[in-house]
């Protein structure tokens, strides 16, 4: 009866081990599951960020690809503009009128700047003589 009693304790141990062993698996299992998860949210995340960072790129590249046509298409035209012949073409009314008068006045300007050069350089060159 001892043998039997010893038999009985061993497999309540063996059945108490077993139980605990289960326990750990599962906890071993649940933590590794919610791990996992962590993990593929994290790597679908990046993949989202990479797709919106090279949609960005890929939008930027193009906004600047349009950007240097602009520049050279408006450097061409202002390359070939000539004030007296295209003002009229490009320019109506009141606005024509502002810009022939601010042409105007620049060329005053210019001529004012030129005639004060002159003069200057004729004051250095009677110093120096």
């Amino acid at each position: 009866s001892d043998d039997e009693k010893h038999r009985t304790e061993r497999r309540e141990e063996a059945s108490d081990e077993a139980v605990v062993r289960k326990k750990l698996d599962k906890k071993k299992r649940l933590r590794y599951e919610a791990y996992r998860k962590r993990l593929d949210n994290w790597e679908l995340r990046e993949r989202s960020k990479r797709r919106e960072y090279e949609s960005y790129e890929d939008a930027e590249a193009e906004r600047r690809e349009e950007q240097n046509k602009e520049r050279k298409k408006i450097a061409a035209f202002l390359e070939d503009y000539e004030d007296e012949r295209d003002d009229e073409k490009y320019y109506r009314g009141s606005a024509l009128a502002r810009r022939i008068r601010d042409r105007e006045r620049e060329m005053e300007a210019d001529e004012r700047d030129r005639k004060k050069k002159k003069y200057r350089l004729r004051l250095c060159v009677d110093t120096t003589a």
